[in-house]
């Protein structure tokens, strides 16, 4: 009789303690889950983009397994004489997650509208290979990215789909 009580609480722990794991790896994980994000840039004190006023970026970011992340990204470039262009880009790439940390490893960059000015579809093709570490933050239905290099340049907030 006593076996038998053993047995069944160490199965009742071992159940306790797998229930436990699955809900706390659910409450950090970003797998299948969609983002949208945006961003403006203006005030620009490089030459190349001295005839620009503003930049916008809106970003669906994709995480679609444990490892993989696809970003379908729509941009708005805006001259300073009110000339507006609309670039579209779509990444690829591979992320790691540690904590409250997570590293964006982008493998392919690919243009599906491009604008003339082939800075601006140069800044956006040079993500291929290049890797972006964000320290990030959760809450609800927002989640919070803050650039770990201390570049506010990619600092943004997005919003579950």
């Amino acid at each position: 009789m006593l076996k038998v009580i053993n047995i069944t609480l160490l199965i009742i722990i071992i159940m306790l303690l797998l229930g436990f794991s699955v809900l706390n790896f659910k409450k950090d994980s970003l797998v299948t889950t969609r983002w949208y994000c945006d961003q403006s840039k203006n005030s620009f004190i490089s030459k190349a983009y001295s005839e620009y006023s503003n930049i916008t970026e809106y970003m669906i970011f994709t995480f679609s397994s444990e490892d993989s992340f696809m970003i379908h990204e729509y941009i708005t470039v805006e001259k300073s004489n009110g000339v507006i262009s609309p670039v579209e880009a779509f990444y690829e790439g591979k992320y790691n997650k540690k904590d409250n940390e997570i590293t964006l490893n982008f493998d392919r960059v690919r243009l599906v509208k491009k604008v003339q000015d082939s800075n601006i579809n140069k800044s956006y093709q040079d993500y291929q290979g290049y890797s972006i570490s964000y320290a990030y933050k959760k809450l609800g239905n927002k989640m919070y990215f803050y650039s770990m290099n201390k570049n506010d340049v990619f600092d943004m907030v997005c919003y579950k789909n």
